[in-house]
């Protein structure tokens, strides 16, 4: 079904004004609109030097997403510009929809190998749907999981049901309430990569955005830093676990190859073994 952006709008509107109203002969209606809203086949296109791609846009945030592509994060495209080759192998830990992943791929027309980790139902769903829609089945391969330094299942607090969107997990919801709190299996990435060879390769790249337990996640990777293939990372870091993942990943043979600041106290960290 493809709607225009101002039926959407009025429909969303409508939506709103049946529900507030309360009477049971507008049920099944809401149920409707509701669906057909949420089913919206509304896609973006983000044109690159590497040919475009699409992303879905059922969401302001993954809109924002789209409009600030190139200027959001300009490091993590130069990093995926300079480093990615059509053999590389690329980690995506904490992929969200799917928007660095889709570059990547696209990068390499569809060449590479990359895995990506999301935890969260509302964005794993627009994650595969938009590896779906670009065609790159075959290259990307979703896992709807969080990566830890533990095996388990946690309590997963998601911050807003929409598409798109971040700041998910414990660290975030402490002392607030969260849109919806649903599960999630938590593994180490050297369980995965050991236990699970016939799944997953050995990576080259390695990208870790989750809005929090980076730390956990880089002390669950302890053997696969080790390996010769994976050379690049990039991790983002907050001020009070800084000092230590820089620790681990320098023990490993990795050199900060540069450090840009995303927000207070957050930061994009580059890291490189030679």
């Amino acid at each position: 079904m493809h709607l225009t952006t101002f039926i959407k709008k009025n429909l969303t509107s409508f939506f709103s004004l049946i529900t507030k109203s309360g009477t049971n002969c507008n049920d099944r209606l809401r149920r409707l609109i509701a669906h057909m809203i949420a089913s919206e086949d509304c896609r973006a296109t983000i044109s690159t030097k590497h040919g475009p791609f699409t992303l879905r846009t059922n969401s302001e945030i993954e809109c924002y997403r789209v409009e600030s592509f190139f200027t959001k994060e300009p490091e993590t495209l130069r990093w995926i510009d300079k480093t990615v080759t059509p053999t590389s192998v690329f980690y995506d830990v904490g992929a969200n929809v799917g928007i660095y992943s889709l570059y990547a791929a696209q990068r390499s027309q569809g060449s590479i190998k990359v895995y990506c980790f999301e935890p969260a139902g509302t964005n794993f769903r627009n994650l595969c749907r938009n590896i779906n829609d670009n065609g790159f089945g075959e290259s990307i391969r979703p896992f709807p999981m969080a990566l830890s330094d533990k095996i388990g299942v946690i309590d997963f607090p998601l911050s807003d049901m929409a598409p798109g969107s971040a700041l998910h997990g414990d660290v975030h919801h402490k002392d607030k309430n969260p849109a919806l709190v649903q599960g999630a299996v938590v593994m180490p990435l050297d369980y995965l990569i050991q236990k699970h060879q016939d799944v997953f390769a050995s990576p080259t790249h390695l990208k870790i955005d989750v809005d929090g337990p980076e730390l956990e996640i880089i002390k669950g990777s302890i053997q696969t830093l080790k390996l010769a293939n994976l050379r690049h990372i990039l991790v983002e870091t907050e001020q009070h676990t800084n000092k230590e993942i820089l620790e681990i990943l320098e023990g490993a043979g990795f050199t900060l190859k540069e450090r840009v600041q995303q927000a207070p106290n957050i930061f994009n960290c580059i890291f490189e073994k030679l």
